[in-house]
């Protein structure tokens, strides 16, 4: 099993010295929590998306689709 701590090291993408701080049960629990957070951005972002293509005009969604997307 990998160490939790360093998990969360390699999600945030840098070496943040205040993660020695925390217990492995501590580390876990922040890996899921950001884990989730990032989720739920993703989610979010994806309908907000979905909505703003969902306005414009049927003709002009998969070129705006392509555009956006590549």
């Amino acid at each position: 099993m990998t160490n939790p701590s360093n998990e969360l090291q390699t999600e945030l993408g840098a070496h943040v010295d205040a993660l020695a701080l925390l217990t492995t049960e501590e580390s876990a629990a922040l890996l899921v929590m950001f884990q989730r957070a990032r989720t739920s951005q993703r989610d979010a972002l994806d309908a907000s998306m979905a909505e703003l293509l969902a306005h414009l005009p049927r003709l002009m969604r998969v070129p705006a689709r392509k555009i956006l997307f590549g």
